[in-house]
C-alpha cells in the first residue's frame, strides 16, 4: 500500500518524500512540519498527506518550477538530509500513488552536485525543468517501489 494519501478530487499533483537527520527531534520534526507547510501556503500549494511524505497540491496549474522551487525549500529545511520529488500527475490521484513510490528526482542536502544545480537555477541559467535534470531526472527505484495491489 501507498504511504502517500492523496485527496478525493482530482487536482493536478506531485508526490514529496523527506528524510529527516537521524539526529531529528520530535521538536524539530514538528517544526518542519510548520516550515514546510507555511512555505507551501506563502507560494499557493498545500500538502496532503503524511508529515514527511505527502503530494504537493495547487488550485492553478502546476508546473516544473513548483517541483523545482519545493524540491530546493526543503533542502534548505535544517532538518532535512535528502528530499526527492515525483513527477506531475495532472488527473488520477491513484496513478499519482502508485507513480510515487517509483520515480523520483532525489537531492541530498551535501551533495555537491546539488549546490551547483542550485546556483545555476537561482542564478537564471536553468529553469524547474533544468535543474531537474541536472539532479538526474526522474530514476526508478525498484528497491523502494510500492507493490501493485490490483
Amino acid at each position: 500500500m501507498s504511504r502517500f494519501l492523496f485527496g478525493d478530487s482530482d487536482e493536478p499533483c506531485f508526490a514529496v518524500d523527506v528524510l529527516l537527520h537521524r539526529s531529528a527531534s520530535l521538536a524539530d520534526e514538528a517544526g518542519f512540519q510548520r516550515r514546510t507547510e507555511d512555505w507551501l501556503a506563502r507560494h499557493g500549494l498545500r500538502a496532503d498527506g503524511a508529515q514527511t511524505a505527502f503530494a504537493v497540491l495547487a488550485d492553478r496549474e502546476l508546473s516544473t518550477e513548483d517541483q523545482a522551487n519545493t524540491l530546493l525549500a526543503l533542502l534548505r529545511d535544517p532538518a532535512v538530509r535528502r528530499a526527492r520529488v515525483g513527477p506531475l500527475v495532472l488527473d488520477d490521484h491513484e496513478l499519482a500513488a502508485k507513480v510515487a513510490g517509483r520515480l523520483w528526482v532525489e537531492a541530498d542536502r551535501y551533495d555537491p552536485l546539488v549546490h551547483a544545480a542550485r546556483s545555476l537555477y537561482e542564478a537564471g541559467r536553468l529553469d524547474g525543468y533544468g535543474l531537474l535534470e541536472a539532479l538526474g531526472s526522474f530514476i526508478h527505484r525498484p528497491s523502494e517501489h510500492v507493490e501493485d495491489q490490483s
